[in-house]
């Protein structure tokens, strides 16, 4: 038996009652045609067994980004109180691996401050499009539960991690849930049965919620004495050390797991065992959370986007969690 006849553009430009280039254009959401008049023609195509063919669709990926636009550039949005103030070990490191992979697939990351002198989200986005730079790469902002206002229906957004909730994009995110349970199991096995947990109140609100959930879960399991947790939530550094200290010496831990900035600003009395929650903690204990992998996920969440010509707010955003490992060592210095 024959195999069925391979359903062209041709075949549902005449069904469709249109031209072939518009069928081509409509696949894509180009801008050009009306949405209504899109979501017809790719219900009809879908209906006709229509499927396109992947080698064209990357020769004409490559062909638009030869144009004048600047359609291989991804603008790296930054929304910090300096310019440079993004410079952080996750962010940067996020920079680092968008970047690498950018240039792997053929596209160059650029910065964009948001807070630049008389910079507002309209301003920023006339000139992203008149540079024709249509992928969107946004870090963690710096507060969490943010938003942001852009005219996204221009653009082919990701943003990393939760701390961005409006409007609800593509992203790509640590598995905070599971590599918090993960440490939590690896410290268990360890022979820590009071494990101290340190949670930054305004970071756990940015990781939606889920280094608490991780917690409350492992007292689930093992009781409620085998995990002790402080919500810390401080102003000052000052603050922050006697705050923890006090915490401490009242829960008494075997080992405290938290953000690996405790042990640099001297959070801990001496004699308590400490382990990062990430961080570059040389040759100590902790969860490598694969920043470099998760600003990589998100280019090829972008691009595939532009190829696709899919622009805007997503109807169903995606989700891409990347585990960690456990990277085994010894705990810091302080104990």
């Amino acid at each position: 038996m024959a195999p069925p006849s391979k359903v062209s553009v041709a075949d549902v430009a005449a069904a469709a009652g249109v031209s072939p280039s518009t069928v081509s254009r409509a696949l894509r959401n180009h801008p050009d045609i009306p949405r209504t008049t899109c979501e017809r023609i790719q219900a009809l195509a879908l209906e006709m067994g229509y499927r396109p063919d992947p080698l064209i669709s990357a020769l004409l990926a490559r062909r638009y980004r030869k144009g004048g636009a600047e359609i291989g550039t991804i603008a790296f949005l930054t929304t910090h109180l300096t310019r440079d103030g993004w410079r952080k070990s996750f962010n940067e490191k996020i920079f680092c691996g968008a970047a690498a992979q950018a240039a792997r697939r053929g596209y160059s990351l650029e910065v964009f401050w948001l807070r630049e002198p008389r910079m507002t989200g309209r301003r920023l986005g006339e000139i992203l499009r008149n540079r024709g730079i249509r992928g969107l790469l946004i870090p963690p902002l710096a507060h969490a539960n943010g938003h942001l206002r852009l005219q996204w229906e221009y653009f082919c957004p990701v943003a990393i991690g939760y701390s961005m909730i409006r409007p609800s994009l593509h992203r790509v995110t640590p598995h905070h849930f599971y590599n918090t349970n993960l440490a939590l199991r690896m410290l268990r096995q360890s022979g820590y049965r009071r494990i101290g947990m340190v949670i930054p109140y305004e970071t756990n609100r940015k990781v939606g919620e889920n280094y608490l959930a991780a917690a409350l879960l492992y007292q689930k399991c093992y009781g409620a004495r085998s995990l002790v947790s402080h919500l810390a939530n401080y102003k000052t550094p000052d603050a922050l050390r006697k705050g923890i200290k006090a915490w401490v010496e009242q829960a008494r831990p075997d080992c405290v797991y938290g953000p690996h900035n405790l042990y640099t600003l001297g959070c801990l009395p001496l004699g308590v065992p400490y382990i990062s929650q990430g961080g570059d903690g040389g040759n100590f204990a902790r969860i490598d959370e694969k920043v470099e992998i998760i600003g990589a996920a998100a280019v090829d969440l972008i691009i595939e986007q532009i190829q696709r010509n899919e622009t805007g707010i997503p109807q169903d955003p995606k989700v891409i969690m990347i585990e960690g490992r456990w990277l085994a060592g010894s705990p810091s210095p302080n104990a």
